[in-house]
């Protein structure tokens, strides 16, 4: 049971104890009360960890399921320092 109150089950594979569903209780467009479903698929094992490369998620019946391919996976890349500098703001030419 999560804080909320909300139920989670989650479905594990017998021989690799890895994730492949969750289920939990959400909210849809208009706030009705939906069951959200989450597929987790094609596992990797990257940099001795298992990641799933496909997750596919869905809100309720009859409705379409989104689908997450990832297709790189990077642990601590390094990181220009300008990409978290401050951006340059245009002078106001109003005046």
């Amino acid at each position: 049971m999560l804080p909320s109150g909300a139920m989670r089950h989650v479905w594990v594979d017998a021989q690799t104890y890895l994730e492949t569903k969750v289920e939990r209780e959400g909210r849809g467009t208009l706030g009705q009360p939906v069951t959200v479903t989450i597929y987790y698929r094609d596992y990797q094992t990257i940099e001795h960890l298992q990641l799933p490369a496909v997750i596919e998620t869905s809100a309720g019946t009859g409705q379409a399921s989104d689908r997450l391919v990832i297709d790189k996976v990077q642990f601590n890349p390094k990181l220009d320092d300008g990409l978290f500098a401050r951006p340059v703001v245009a002078a106001d030419r109003s005046r």
